[in-house]
């Protein structure tokens, strides 16, 4: 993930203006990246009871419900990522989602770069399922799909008496974040989103949101390039906004308010990750369809919010559905196996990334291959494990994608650079996807100049010349994250690497902490 500076966010943003007039109200309420997360979880991805945890569907649908009673003209709009993330997904896929969302009857949703995980035909299964109409003005999809008809470009809303328009835009990125998005081509930008502006504002259209799921570094630069966009809500980089100084996790202050190439103020509002927070907006329009004021913030969905009954009645259908599954046990874990040292991240040394890196190098080498390494991504890599009994819950919370394990061949020549490709957007105290996770070798790193210093190898010391061996997910073996593509030498198994991970842990359990990842002292 990258995001701007606090400090920047703060200078960007502007004090709200509290004398109202009474000029158009827009009220806006938004979601983004909700992961699947249909209950309330802490941020290390644990389990958790709901009066002590954030988020989960029941209390947002009892928000939305509360602020419709006050003004039933509300927009309710989700920028994207609905799909992967939590064991409801990995399990079941998208078929439980769709019913669960029509329960708050959103106006419109963007499509994110996860919701292409399972490809084009999940994500068609769910279009057809899900009442409220998707957007992504910059994706086009294989000519003929019926996805080609059914996603729009851009619509308009009718509230109150005034028309507003709504694009969306998916990030640039999506072909190499998600695992099964490479039907699709993407348009840039700018072009995209320029003419649909224009068409808007012909049509008489004067209040117009960007939904966007291209992250929020990126809507600021987009909105310094365009003029007549209000309002963007911002998903993909799970950025947090607030003006609560109590939210320690919060990147800037809501919105953040960002000058257009005309020196007008646009809105931007992101709600952070998995719906442990909503977001509240009120902006006051005048005539022309220029922001006069407003008024809002995220809301975190706490202990404070009863769940709804309806929607808990539905989720509490589908974990009966799959806890046989869930509650099976894989092995007993003899001490915690965290993620980092604040839990939040597989993005230095992790023990968690070791576990289950060793068991797929261990899988690897049953297959006769004479494998020499084990490479995971960290953005795969969701949560750790408590000591005691280690159930398939807990290994779909700790990696909850479906990739296949494959073998790859690299030049040792070619290795540390490999490497440093996971470390080039590196944040401290931040997840950065591409992040390897070893298993047969360790690395000294410099989080200064981003950059690998030193390469110890399990057995032996690395030759440059040699055809080395890794098994990875066959997401980063195609270019997922951005990485090289690598040549693929065979699939170990037509099973996910999960369930290959799990069948070696059964046997043998979780090997202690060898601290294979290092940061230097810069």
């Amino acid at each position: 993930m990258r995001f701007l500076s606090t400090a920047l966010f703060f200078a960007l943003s502007l004090t709200a203006v509290s004398s109202f007039s009474q000029d158009y109200q827009l009220e806006l309420i938004h979601t983004n990246d909700l992961h699947s997360n249909f209950l309330p979880f802490k941020t290390d991805g644990s389990s958790c009871e709901n009066q002590e945890c954030l988020g989960g569907f029941a209390k947002i649908k009892t928000f939305i419900d509360e602020q419709r009673k006050e003004n039933p003209n509300l927009v309710l709009l989700d920028a994207g990522d609905r799909f992967s993330g939590t064991v409801f997904y990995t399990l079941r896929k998208g078929q439980d989602i769709p019913s669960l969302l029509n329960l708050m009857n959103y106006d419109a949703m963007a499509l994110g770069n996860h919701d292409f995980d399972d490809g084009l035909s999940e994500l068609n299964s769910f279009e057809e399922k899900i009442n409220a109409p998707l957007l992504s003005a910059n994706t086009v999809f294989p000519k003929d799909h019926p996805l080609e008809k059914n996603i729009q470009k851009a619509l308009v809303l009718h509230k109150n008496n005034r028309q507003i328009g709504v694009i969306s835009l998916l990030t640039m990125e999506a072909k190499i974040t998600s695992a099964k998005a490479s039907d699709i081509e993407l348009t840039e930008l700018y072009e995209t989103v320029t003419p649909l502006i224009q068409k808007l504002k012909n049509q008489g259209v004067d209040i117009i949101i960007l939904l966007n799921h291209i992250g929020i570094d990126e809507d600021v630069k987009l909105v310094r390039e365009l003029t007549d966009v209000d309002i963007i809500v911002s998903a993909h980089t799970h950025t947090l906004l607030s003006n609560n100084p109590s939210e320690k996790e919060a990147k800037g202050s809501y919105p953040v308010v960002v000058p257009d190439k005309e020196g007008k103020k646009v809105l931007i509002v992101s709600a952070g990750y998995g719906g442990h927070h909503v977001g509240h907006l009120k902006a006051f329009f005048d005539e022309k369809g220029e922001v006069i004021s407003f008024e809002g913030d995220t809301v975190a969905m706490d202990g404070g919010i009863q769940p709804d009954v309806e929607m808990t009645q539905k989720i509490k259908e589908i974990e009966e559905k799959v806890d046989l599954v869930l509650n099976e046990k894989i092995f007993e874990a003899k001490k915690d196996i965290p993620l980092t040292h604040n839990k939040l991240f597989c993005s230095e040394s992790c023990y968690v990334g070791e576990v289950l890196t060793s068991a797929l190098l261990t899988a690897a080498k049953e297959t006769g291959e004479a494998v020499d390494f084990a490479f995971l991504n960290a953005g795969g890599i969701r949560a750790g494990m408590k000591a005691g009994e280690v159930t398939f819950k807990n290994m779909a919370q700790s990696y909850p994608f479906d990739s296949k394990a494959v073998i790859v061949k690299i030049k040792g020549k070619d290795l540390k650079n490999y490497l440093n490709f996971g470390l080039k957007d590196y944040v401290p105290d931040d997840r950065t996807n591409p992040f390897i996770q070893p298993a047969g070798l360790g690395y000294l790193f410099s989080g200064k100049t981003k950059q690998i210093k030193k390469i110890f190898l399990t057995n032996g010391t690395l030759d440059l010349e040699k055809d080395y061996l890794i098994v990875m997910p066959s997401f980063l073996a195609k270019g997922g994250d951005g990485f090289p593509q690598l040549e693929q030498v065979k699939e170990i198994s037509s099973d996910t690497i999960r369930n290959v991970i799990i069948n070696v842990l059964k046997k043998q359990g979780a090997q202690s902490f060898e601290n294979r990842v290092k940061k230097m002292f810069d």
